[in-house]
């Protein structure tokens, strides 16, 4: 049985990015349909064919930042996580010694994929290190071999119980 669980975004995206993309997305939706309404057929129309294009992308946009989760599969746990990482990564039940609250410290050999999120990141070690293709600045993307992983969700405590009942050793 897979179970998902939501990353928690990071503050640039939750206190600017979201409320302007929503914002822009609902008003390319319901402007040029209202002057329409309103029977303003040449600034409708022209603002209906900018508008609809600008909605869906604003949609699109916002859907992939909720796409972004923790899921635990019967074999391990998948982060799934885009703006951290271009493809989703397994972790194998065995090839994890622990899960567990994050030090206030980062080691050397640890990936951190909070993307800057707020809240307790949690810290997934690894029996081996793992090689991750992880973003860098812009759509850049490097190869890191990490000993432990560093995410933020949005609920720590209930990953923590679901990785247990999975059988990841948590602690």
């Amino acid at each position: 049985r897979e179970r998902r669980l939501p990353l928690r975004p990071p503050v640039v995206f939750s206190v600017v990015i979201v409320p302007l993309t929503w914002a822009v997305t609902i008003a390319g939706a319901v402007v040029g349909p209202l002057l329409l309404a309103a029977e303003r057929w040449a600034p409708g129309a022209l603002l209906t064919a900018i508008g609809l294009p600008v909605a869906f992308a604003g949609t699109r946009s916002l859907h992939q930042l909720a796409r972004r989760w923790i899921v635990l599969v019967p074999t391990g746990l998948v982060l799934h996580d885009a703006l951290a990482m271009p493809e989703p990564q397994l972790f194998l039940r065995t090839s994890i010694d622990r899960l567990g609250p994050a030090p206030a410290r980062l080691d050397d050999g640890v990936a951190d994929l909070t993307v800057a999120a707020p809240g307790l990141a949690l810290r997934l070690e690894l029996a081996e290190p793992a090689d991750l293709v992880v973003r860098g600045r812009g759509r850049a993307t490097r190869e890191v071999a990490a000993g432990a992983v560093l995410f933020t969700p949005s609920r720590p405590e209930r990953v923590l119980d679901a990785a247990a009942a999975n059988r990841i050793p948590v602690g």
